[in-house]
């Protein structure tokens, strides 16, 4: 993602943008994420084996009230480009902390957290449809 501190330009974000289009909409949300500066983010698109999304983002927080800021604002910017459909669960804690906008779902986590339960692997298993390496695990 970038590397400079330069704050996103709304207008020109939404320039042309279809919020029912799920690339579209997750590489929105990527833009914004990284602009709010969360780390090692992962995009897996999981369309072909989950009726829940199309896409699946995870990213990573400084800390606890970092996570949840990530949420609120990215909630927040979502609103201000006319996205009103989403859920957040898990802001109480901090700790892992999902923002569901339907097309697209969001985990934002603290990095001890990414670590134990290693979402970025079970979803490209889900996306590939390797399953069978799933039950490995089990």
């Amino acid at each position: 993602m970038s590397e400079t501190n330069a704050p996103l330009d709304l207008q020109l974000l939404s320039k042309d943008l279809n919020l029912e289009d799920s690339y579209q909409f997750s590489t929105l949300c990527l833009r914004l994420l990284d602009s709010l500066k969360t780390r090692d983010l992962v995009s897996i698109e999981v369309s072909k084996h989950s009726s829940l999304t199309d896409y699946m983002l995870i990213g990573t927080g400084t800390s606890s009230r970092h996570v949840v800021a990530i949420a609120f604002k990215l909630e927040e910017k979502l609103k201000e480009l006319g996205f009103k459909d989403l859920m957040i669960s898990g802001q109480e804690s901090g700790e892992w902390v999902i923002v569901d906008c339907g097309l697209v779902m969001i985990h934002l986590m603290l990095e001890s957290v990414r670590e134990r339960y290693q979402l970025d692997d079970l979803y490209r298993c889900l996306a590939i449809g390797q399953f069978s390496e799933l039950e490995d695990a089990s």
